[in-house]
């Protein structure tokens, strides 16, 4: 009970994924996600997804996003991990489970609440994060003291799985935006979605926000 099942849902071809953010397997609030997937005879196949590093209240399942690229991808947004919030990478495997690949933090995480991972999406080979409780200052720095920064401001990250050399691909942090008329609490990044190269995010006012990204 009150696990908040349905707190996000993504869907793409073949694929559903719920975030119960609320669940507490491990602990209280840590979270989960269940994906689930159709089978051969007309039904459904649910797996349950659990962070690898899973702590109290991380709130895992906050947010969701799905695709049907490598088989099945899923990508889950934990707001409370370690204060500032992190983002966990699954995809689907041969033997049908779907495995944790990566986790993403910002570059510039500090020690405050920046509730990285409020809002994912994903499109092809970029992630997009939005970290609504960013405090930066006009450069789009991070500062940990308020007076250094416009509190709240917000702002986006944007992952891209890239290859270098004979590596297997990795996702790295590539862009950060933050809106050229932020405010104090404006929660720049509260909502976010992606197309190609177009990233767009809202504010908690309601402002959409639109920049393209190479």
């Amino acid at each position: 009970a009150g696990d908040n099942f349905g707190g996000s849902v993504a869907v793409s071809p073949g694929l559903i994924a719920v975030g119960a953010p609320n669940h507490d397997d491990g602990g209280t609030d840590v979270g989960a996600v269940y994906v689930f997937m159709p089978d051969t005879s007309e039904g459904w196949i649910a797996q349950k997804l659990l962070p690898s590093e899973g702590g109290l209240r991380f709130n895992f399942g906050y947010s969701v996003a799905t695709s049907d690229r490598d088989g099945g991808t899923v990508v889950v947004g934990a707001p409370s991990s370690y204060v500032v919030g992190s983002v966990y990478v699954f995809v689907y495997q041969a033997n049908g489970v779907f495995t944790e690949t990566a986790v993403l933090r910002s570059e510039d995480k500090g020690d405050k609440v920046d509730k990285f991972g409020n809002s994912v999406t994903l499109s092809c080979n970029t992630i997009i994060v939005g970290a609504q409780s960013d405090d930066i200052d006009l450069e789009g720095k991070y500062y940990y003291y308020e007076d250094e920064a416009i509190p709240e401001m917000g702002s986006v990250y944007i992952f891209t799985l890239l290859q270098h050399g004979g590596r297997l691909p990795g996702w790295e942090q590539t862009h950060k935006i933050k809106p050229a008329d932020g405010t104090r609490q404006g929660n720049f990044g509260y909502q976010v979605a992606v197309s190609t190269h177009t990233v767009a995010a809202i504010d908690n006012s309601g402002s959409a926000y639109v920049q393209e990204v190479c």
